[in-house]
Parts: C-alpha cells; sequence; structure tokens
C-alpha cells in the first residue's frame, strides 16, 4: 500500500516539473547545434518531443529546438548549462535542472575530432527556476 501511494505521488508530482521553466543568465556567446547565439537571458523548457528542448532568448528573439540525448551521470544538485570550450567558441554540452532532466546536446563530428586535437575547458552556468 505504502509502495502505490509513492507511485502516485511520482506520477503527480512530475508533470508539474515538466512544466517549469529554467532561467540563465549566459555572460557569453555560444554554439547551440548550429547556431551561434549571442550572450543573455535564456530560458530552457521541456517540449512535448521526448528528448527535445526548447532554449529561447529572454527577449524571444531568438529560440532553437535542440535533439538531445540522455546522459548517464546523475544529475547535480545544483541546475546548470553546462559548456564545452575549445578554439574560442562555447558549445553548449549539457543542461540539467537537477532534478530530472540531465540531457546531452552531442557535437557534430567534425566538432568532436577537433575536440579531441585541442585541449577543452568546461564552464558551467547556474540555471533558475522561473
Amino acid at each position: 500500500m505504502a509502495m502505490a501511494l509513492t507511485m502516485i505521488g511520482v506520477a503527480t508530482a512530475s508533470p508539474a516539473r515538466a512544466d517549469e521553466r529554467l532561467t540563465a543568465r549566459v555572460p557569453f556567446d555560444f554554439v547551440v547545434g548550429d547556431l551561434r547565439l549571442p550572450a543573455g537571458s535564456y530560458v530552457v523548457s521541456q517540449t512535448s518531443t521526448p528528448g527535445v528542448l526548447a532554449i529561447r532568448s529572454a527577449d524571444s528573439r531568438r529560440h532553437v529546438f535542440v535533439l538531445t540525448n540522455s546522459d548517464s551521470g546523475k544529475a547535480p544538485a545544483q541546475p546548470e548549462l553546462v559548456f564545452k570550450r575549445f578554439e574560442g567558441q562555447n558549445f553548449l554540452f549539457r543542461i540539467t535542472d537537477g532534478y530530472a532532466i540531465e540531457r546531452e546536446i552531442p557535437l557534430t563530428a567534425a566538432r568532436m575530432e577537433r575536440e579531441r586535437q585541442v585541449a577543452v575547458a568546461i564552464v558551467k552556468v547556474p540555471l533558475t527556476a522561473q
């Protein structure tokens, strides 16, 4: 009986969390897929399509949908955007809400090969619930 109540609690809590929007102030230009976005405030939200996240600028002038892979790592306690920085560019690499979302954005094959050849830095930007 306790297990059933727990399952009901989890099932009813998840949809509300999935609707939550997360915001971040990214202090540098960055690349998502093949799109370059300027520094600024961004809103990250889930879409109705599994594995697809929406990223839009706070002023709604820029919007991108990104296909993501599930990241097998454990979600950190702090919601964050994780960037890989190499050759002077910042590539959005991972998004986590610290709760249920932990998604990785694959780099193109050419960029992955180039990443193997140069020094890569990891940069983290905190996300906040809105």
